[in-house]
């Protein structure tokens, strides 16, 4: 009997622990289905989050496009951060996370600036070229996530954010046929300037050779940089044809065949694609390479592009004994290329993703 008696106890010794064990088991599966969910909506989370600071910083780009000002001497108003939220908004809700599409709440758009160098983000009213965004799944917005299994373990619901940041950056690519004019700014016109597009802004394309010139022309990346050879660039871009566009231009491997001199002889066709571009003002903004050269002097060789600048062409003279080439440099944000070069005033706004 006392055998019996010891077996049932052992049964039921064993019943027990098999009991225990199998709530292990199920709270520890319970564990693993839901880390899993949580992991997929937390990538999901992230690619809204991506999406939605990439563009937010588009559009503000086209803010400032749109206005013609440089970053750095605007500070933006209600009205454009109104206009970047609802980009982000309209861009973020076309996704979800956990099958709930998602809103981004204004307190959750911080604009300010991206510091390349220092991976730093830095909150900002002024000079706003990068915008951080937070995509939540929680109780502060778009509810948090209903827990698959693990209301078992007494949790029914967790909480899930993701963040994302996107900024306008310097060229560092330029497309095919986008260097608008056979005209290179010296490294040497930027340095000690506060930023890119400071006073002053005054620039001669000709002539060139002093600080008032810092340029030179070029032939793209074909040589020898003759003057017959500038000049048929220069009536391409007017009637069109092949020679006169210009290749990609990657900054810090693509080099340029400069002419030297102040190629007078090339003057007139100047003149002409000028009168063909400019607009009702007298105006005519161009891309245009900066070459590495730490001083003025006229280049006459095969020199690396460092960065793309943008300048407004004002007026070309030809004729007479005050021949001239005027034109202001300016900022500018295009929707073309890749970002990340050196900071010579023009911006994709194309934005690269930051984290």
């Amino acid at each position: 009997m006392q055998n019996t008696e010891n077996r049932k106890n052992e049964r039921g010794a064993i019943a027990l622990v098999a009991g225990f064990a199998l709530i292990g088991l199920i709270g520890f599966a319970a564990l693993v289905v839901d880390v899993g969910y949580a992991l997929l909506t937390k990538a999901e989370l992230q690619n809204v989050a991506d999406v939605a600071a990439r563009s937010g910083d588009l559009e503000l780009g086209r803010v400032y496009d749109e206005l013609g000002v440089d970053p750095a001497e605007y500070t933006l108003n209600a009205g454009d951060r109104a206009r970047v939220l609802m980009a982000v908004n309209s861009y973020s809700r076309r996704n979800t996370a956990a099958a709930v599409p998602i809103a981004i709440r204004a307190e959750d758009v911080q604009f300010g600036q991206w510091d390349m160098g220092t991976a730093t983000f830095t909150p900002a009213d002024h000079n706003v070229t990068a915008i951080q965004v937070v995509a939540r799944r929680d109780t502060v917005a778009n509810g948090a996530v209903t827990s698959l299994l693990s209301s078992v373990l007494g949790k029914d619901e967790f909480e899930i954010k993701a963040e994302a940041g996107a900024t306008l950056a310097p060229v560092a690519k330029l497309p095919r046929g986008k260097v608008d004019f056979p005209v290179g700014i010296a490294k040497a016109w930027f340095q000690g300037k506060h930023s890119p597009c400071g006073s002053p802004t005054s620039i001669s394309f000709y002539p060139t050779g002093t600080l008032q010139g810092c340029a030179g022309w070029h032939t793209f990346d074909t040589g020898p940089a003759r003057a017959s050879r500038l000049k048929a660039i220069l009536r391409a871009m007017r009637w069109g044809g092949e020679t006169g566009v210009s290749p990609e231009v990657v900054v810090g491997e693509t080099y340029f065949e400069f002419s030297g001199g102040t190629v007078d002889s090339v003057l007139h066709e100047a003149e002409e694609l000028y009168e063909a571009k400019r607009d009702g003002s007298g105006r005519w903004q161009v891309h245009i390479p900066v070459y590495d050269r730490n001083d003025c002097s006229n280049p006459n060789q095969s020199i690396k592009i460092i960065g793309i600048a943008t300048a407004v062409i004002t007026g070309i003279d030809a004729h007479g004994g005050d021949k001239r080439i005027d034109a202001e440099v300016s900022c500018d944000v295009i929707g073309y290329g890749e970002g990340g070069g050196p900071n010579y005033g023009t911006q994709v706004g194309v934005p690269m993703i930051i984290r």
